[in-house]
């Protein structure tokens, strides 16, 4: 059981080239936003990973309310 989840969580994990290609945000924005703290990630070695509750954070931030 536990391996399992451990391998969903595995399986869930995007490179910031992944969440280049989606159209999510850009490499040079994810790269920027880490540096300002704004976008948190996993590091293993030179590896950058994220998580969806990274990226639902992060999407949060930049969520604009309308005036209406």
């Amino acid at each position: 059981m536990e391996n399992e989840a451990r391998n969903d969580l595995l399986e869930s994990l995007k490179t910031p080239k992944q969440i280049d290609e989606m159209g999510i945000i850009s490499l040079v924005t994810q790269w920027k936003e880490r540096n300002r703290g704004r976008l948190n990630f996993y590091q293993i070695g030179r590896k950058i990973l994220y998580s969806d509750k990274h990226l639902s954070d992060y999407l949060a931030l930049c969520e604009r309310k309308s005036k209406n």
